[in-house]
């Protein structure tokens, strides 16, 4: 099998999905200039890429998710790995909660913060996926271990 822009046993160069560009002979006719555009077409995906990955960064540096609970006696700020930024108590509720009361509603509040944030971190990344992705991004972000999905003819 043959690779990107290499020659099949043919003479041909093909493209990485196999399609045929032209023949050897009228690669080489063309002289650099052939050549030149797909280095050219290469240097411009390439910076295509890097401008996306920093505007991807960018905005989940950006990302900042605030969620408060049912009785407002909590809002907690994320940020897109879900660290806590921020958590503030009203009134006296942190006082009149027991310990019990009190972890439940940082844990759910803390928790609905972080979900989101993660919807959003994943819709961000989402260029970056293959349309067939090996790996659960989802789960990546969720902390846990990747599972590899299988590949047809791996």
């Amino acid at each position: 099998m043959t690779g990107p822009d290499q020659a099949a046993p043919e003479g041909l160069i093909r493209s990485a999905d196999g399609k045929e560009l032209l023949t050897r002979a009228e690669a080489v006719a063309m002289g650099p200039t052939y050549f030149d555009q797909r280095i050219a077409d290469a240097m411009q995906r390439y910076q295509r890429a890097v401008a996306d990955t920093a505007e991807a960064q960018r905005r989940l540096t950006a990302v900042r998710v605030s969620k408060t609970s049912k009785k407002r006696e909590l809002t907690v700020t994320v940020d897109a790995r879900g660290r806590l930024i921020e958590a503030k108590f009203s009134g006296r509720a942190h006082r009149e909660l027991s310990a019990v009361e009190l972890s439940k509603l940082v844990t759910e509040t803390v928790g609905a913060a972080q979900a989101e944030a993660q919807r959003e971190a994943v819709e961000i990344t989402s260029v970056f996926r293959p349309a067939r992705p090996r790996v659960d991004v989802e789960e990546i972000f969720k902390g846990g271990f990747p599972s590899y999905a299988p590949v047809a003819g791996e």
